[in-house]
């Protein structure tokens, strides 16, 4: 693989972006209050659902249903993984959802 400028890059870079081009798409976002989202953002998965000591994570505050079909129900029904392939999944999925709306 090379970049932008034609320069030859690892295979380890080419995941590092991969995953950070994921940080953004829609299947990764979930509706939080501003102060809850900047407490978890760097967290992983696990901390993020269940929040730590007096911050209280996602299942405390997803009031909406899309979170809870999506993310909180796999969750506690074992899925305790949150990746890659979990967001392009949900992101096809909530984009196929839109276009069948509109």
């Amino acid at each position: 693989a090379v970049d932008a400028d034609g320069n030859p890059i690892t295979d380890k870079e080419v995941a590092k972006r991969d995953r950070y081009s994921k940080i953004y798409q829609i299947g990764n976002m979930t509706l939080l209050n501003s102060s809850l989202n900047t407490s978890l953002r760097n967290y992983e998965f696990d901390r993020k659902i269940k929040g730590e000591g007096r911050k209280k994570g996602i299942k405390d505050y997803a009031d909406l249903g899309i979170t809870r079909f999506d993310i909180l129900t796999p969750y506690e029904s074992g899925d305790k993984i949150w990746n890659e392939k979990k967001i392009s999944d949900r992101t096809e999925s909530l984009a196929t959802d839109i276009i069948k709306i509109w």
